[in-house]
């Protein structure tokens, strides 16, 4: 249940006597990963930003190439190979789009 707008001090981050710590401390918690992100993203220098970007350009690459197979030539077993390779690349894309929101580009 949310709480009213006037329980809540905005400015201090406080919540007034009473209230249900939980509530607190989930405040608390948002407010610690967003330090927690800022302070990474801030960490990451110019040498990691360009190996996201070597990394992202690798996968599409490999993208490409499989792709351009025919898998009509294929055996069931290089095909199951294939899908394993093709879901391991869109989760390697998956975590790299995850990194590009908290990595400010410059």
């Amino acid at each position: 249940m949310p709480l009213p707008a006037n329980l809540f001090d905005g400015m201090t981050g406080k919540l007034p006597p009473g209230t249900k710590m939980e509530c607190a401390d989930m405040n608390g918690e948002a407010k610690s990963r967003l330090v927690e992100a800022e302070a990474k993203a801030m960490l990451m220098d110019g040498n990691a930003k360009s190996k996201v970007l070597e990394a992202e350009a690798k996968i599409m690459a490999e993208e490409n190439r499989i792709m351009l197979t025919d898998l009509t030539t294929i055996t069931g077993f290089m095909q199951r190979a294939w899908i394993e390779k093709r879901q391991k690349m869109s989760l390697a894309r998956m975590i790299e789009d995850h990194c590009h929101r908290w990595l400010p580009l410059r």
